[in-house]
């Protein structure tokens, strides 16, 4: 649009409606688990499997296969974390974390809030000192 925004063409149909999905279908997923930042399962891959996961690639998500850190895709129309698993068992985590720009974001804000509530509460004692003085 005019602000630059991608607006994509899609409809109801497509949307995708599990947590995680896997081509082909025939590979097994157990123990799954889900929060907000985190989703872990385990698979069990008979043949070299595309996992698309239904969250959106922002970010500071990480994915470790095996516990070993991995990269991941988002090149698919709704900008999707997408992997691929070799055959066998695998356990899966895809966890959120917070970035360094979010971190520091973070700090500033609280040593922010911090000075001004210092700040007012300086000013009340300092008031109420002046009425004692009078």
């Amino acid at each position: 649009d005019e602000l630059g925004n991608q607006i994509i063409n899609i409809t109801k149909m497509e949307l995708p409606l599990d947590k995680i999905d896997v081509t082909p279908k025939t590979t097994a997923i157990y123990n799954q688990e889900y929060s907000s930042s985190k989703i872990k399962f385990d698979m069990d891959v008979p043949d070299r499997t595309r996992v698309k996961a239904n969250i959106f690639s922002f970010p500071g998500w990480n994915l470790k296969v095996d516990g070993k850190p991995m990269s991941f895709s988002d090149n698919n129309p709704f900008k999707l974390i997408t992997f691929e698993v070799n055959q066998g068992m695998h356990d899966i985590t895809l966890e959120f974390a917070e970035t360094f720009v979010r971190k520091l974001a973070n700090f500033i804000s609280f040593f922010t809030m911090l000075a001004i509530i210092l700040s007012l509460v300086y000013l009340k004692l300092f008031k109420i000192i002046v009425k004692l003085i009078r």
